[in-house]
């Protein structure tokens, strides 16, 4: 699953709202990849300075918003794993199973996506 976002891949040539969407999750899934590629376990924990969130703490948040979302989309919840690499591996599955499905989706299908009732623009922020 991983090696998806080694790369980002080329964009297409039509755009759309649902492909901006897939695109900006395509860049979400690349920039989490390598930013977190390679990290040993200790320094999850990691913390720039006093008072912010750690790596893991950072990637805990990143897991609920893509679990959030995908709810919204597929309407089906997903466990977070309790181990923090494990929670990196899913969060980069969540980002490729939403990036395939906005990919599918037409623009008539985004006003569908709601999250706790409001409109889909909370997906993008």
């Amino acid at each position: 699953m991983t090696v998806r976002y080694r790369t980002l891949a080329a964009s297409r040539d039509s755009v759309s709202g649902a492909r901006v969407v897939a695109r900006l999750l395509a860049g979400m899934g690349f920039r989490l990849y390598w930013a977190t590629e390679g990290l040993s376990t200790d320094l999850y924990g990691f913390r720039p300075c006093e008072g912010a969130r750690s790596i893991g703490e950072t990637l805990d948040h990143i897991w609920d918003l893509l679990s959030w979302t995908h709810t919204a989309v597929f309407h089906t919840e997903v466990r977070k794993p309790a181990d923090v690499v494990l929670v990196r591996e899913g969060a980069l599955e969540l980002i490729s199973s939403l990036q395939d499905r906005f990919s599918e989706m037409e623009d008539a299908d985004l006003p569908a996506v709601e999250l706790l009732g409001q409109p889909f623009w909370p997906v993008i922020n």
